[in-house]
């Protein structure tokens, strides 16, 4: 489904991304994972266009996507989840579901994308008309995974969604991301939780420095001892 092919990517003069190459096939839970500063927000930027690399490409449902603006790349079928829970703060919990149907095929099953994120978040269909800023952490991370959803995605990106969760909604999250790939829906995954991401992940990649330097099956690297030693603390 996607595939990410020899990309080079720099902000300025300062390279981030070093001949970067995976693929993610339909239906796949895929993991990358890897210390802060490696490149993972980077590669995610390339691929929904917030980046353009200098070279390589990336390559969607067989057709090349390299450089085009973001909301193209939306509307083909791609949709990201920005690392931080990154919600309109001051728009309330419809309002920040409606700005993610805004492509043509979103807006033609809004309410049928409505009433499945409600299934999703239950919580959300309760806090229909609160302010974003007004939420929980686990609770502004659902939302964001909510107004994803919206977008009718055939792939989803997941930034870190993890982050700053209490170990709690931490394994709600992964939850979350089980429950959406048995429902059909494709998954790249970014997540500095080495052990969880790996254990729900079809395969993954470790990239350090810009670079992937070790792939394999979820279990082949959760086994693989250098993964062992440096990210699991065995």
């Amino acid at each position: 489904m996607l595939s990410v092919e020899g990309v080079d990517a720099f902000y300025g003069d300062l390279q981030a991304l070093w001949g970067v190459s995976f693929e993610v096939k339909e239906g796949e839970i895929v993991t990358i994972v890897g210390p802060n500063g490696a490149g993972k927000t980077t590669t995610m930027r390339v691929i929904t266009g917030l980046l353009k690399p200098r070279r390589g490409k990336v390559v969607f449902k067989g057709e090349e996507v390299t450089g085009l603006p973001p909301n193209k790349i939306a509307e083909r079928g791609i949709s990201l989840i920005p690392e931080g829970s990154r919600v309109f703060p001051y728009m309330t919990v419809y309002e920040n579901l409606k700005i993610g149907a805004y492509t043509k095929r979103a807006r033609e099953h809004f309410n049928e994308s409505l009433e499945w994120v409600f299934t999703i978040f239950p919580v959300l269909k309760e806090r229909l008309n609160q302010k974003a800023n007004t939420m929980s952490g686990g609770e502004r991370q659902m939302l964001a995974i909510g107004r994803a959803l919206m977008t009718r995605p055939d792939i989803l990106l997941m930034d870190e969604p993890s982050l700053g969760l209490a170990p709690k909604l931490v394994m709600r999250t992964f939850d979350i991301v089980k429950r959406l790939n048995r429902e059909g829906l494709t998954i790249l995954l970014v997540e500095q939780n080495t052990r969880f991401a790996l254990k729900l992940s079809h395969r993954g990649y470790v990239m350090e420095t810009g670079k992937i330097v070790l792939s394999g099956t979820g279990e082949e690297l959760l086994n693989n001892e250098y993964v062992k030693k440096s990210y699991l603390g065995i």
